[in-house]
């Protein structure tokens, strides 16, 4: 799977659509290079950890990670399978999903949405890439 990026306004958009408080725990589930991750540790939560199975991409995150400015929430970087990890401590999760496609003509390459999905107890965003 290609490595696609997200752009910091829909990071910071989808952040700015949550009720963000200093008890949620961020999940960013096949982080890559940890974008997602370390925008989110700007804000005032406890914790934001991000997760990918690719232990390259998950180095990189963490060279990332100790760059970032404003940082207000601790960031755990793991290389693991996010379908064997623990995260029940998890408030918030944002997930990329591969599997979305446009119709013919209707979305170009890069094109994003961020869907963020409440609950009483968690919240979760996933991005569409777009992809033709």
């Amino acid at each position: 799977m290609e490595y696609i990026p997200l752009d910091y306004s829909y990071i910071r958009q989808a952040l700015n659509h949550l009720e963000l408080g200093p008890d949620d725990v961020i999940y960013d589930l096949g982080c890559g290079m940890g974008r997602i991750t370390c925008v989110a540790a700007q804000q005032k939560v406890k914790e934001v950890v991000g997760i990918d199975i690719n232990e390259e991409l998950v180095r990189r995150a963490r060279e990332n990670a100790t760059r970032v400015r404003g940082r207000r929430a601790h960031i755990s970087l793991v290389c693991a399978d996010c379908r064997r990890t623990d995260m029940s401590n998890g408030t918030i999760y944002f997930l990329f999903d591969p599997f979305f496609r446009c119709h013919p003509g209707g979305c170009h390459r890069t094109h994003s949405i961020v869907i963020c999905q409440q609950s009483e107890t968690n919240k979760v965003c996933v991005h569409h890439s777009a992809i033709r």
